[in-house]
This record gives structure tokens, sequence and C-alpha cells, in this order.
């Protein structure tokens, strides 16, 4: 995947053949800028779903209905539920953090089956 200046960005099939890998770099560096963003420029916007789920959860709640502010507290609280999510946002894509199937004591078996007139294996 690559920018060119007049066509934007322009994709290869080896792009599209698997697009988390492609993508998941692109996806994880963005969300780690995000969270930097948000922590140095002191920015306090929080997504309203974010809030709303943590009211419904009962976690937080408005010191105002009519207004719908949050006491600092119950703020902070919220704020941080958010910064927690980005990072479990940044830990899905980051392919630093994918687990290794050697850390896990399980084993696996190969099965060969007959192949069909389309080269597809058939198990039985």
């Amino acid at each position: 995947m690559k920018y060119t200046g007049r066509q934007g960005w322009t994709t290869s099939y080896r792009d599209t053949f698997n697009l988390d890998c492609t993508l998941s770099p692109i996806i994880c560096s963005a969300l780690k800028e995000f969270k930097e963003v948000l922590i140095e420029k002191a920015c306090k916007g929080i997504p309203s779903i974010v809030t709303q789920d943590l009211i419904d959860q009962g976690i937080v709640s408005y010191t105002d209905e009519d207004s719908y502010q949050l006491s600092e507290e119950d703020f902070d609280k919220v704020y941080h539920y958010y910064l927690d999510y980005i990072d479990q946002m940044i830990y899905a894509f980051d392919e630093s953090e994918e687990p290794c199937k050697n850390d896990y004591d399980f084993s696996y078996e190969t099965i060969s089956g007959e192949q069909d007139k389309h080269g597809v294996y058939l198990l039985r």
C-alpha cells in the first residue's frame, strides 16, 4: 500500500489478500499517537457512548440531569476508563503482543484427505 499524490492510496493484490497484516501497523501507530495527544495536550474529549456505558453500569452519574454534567471525580473515572479502552485497542492491533503457540501446552495432528476435482482436500 502506498500513497501517490494524484491517485491517493493505491493497493496491490498483496495488500488486500491479508488486510489484517497490512492495516494493523497503521491502526496501531495511529492509536498510540492518538493516546499521546490525549495525554500530552490534556484533551478531555470523551465519546458520549463511553460515558453512557459507565452511567448504565452505575459507576458514574450526572450531577445535574438537565445539563449532563459529571463531578470532577466521575469525569476522571470516565477519562481513565477511556484511556484503558484505547490501550485495549492498541493491544489488539500490536503485532509484538501476538501470543506464540510455543508458550502453550498443546499439540495437533495434521490430517490429509482426498483431493476433489477442484483441488480441495476432503476430510472424513
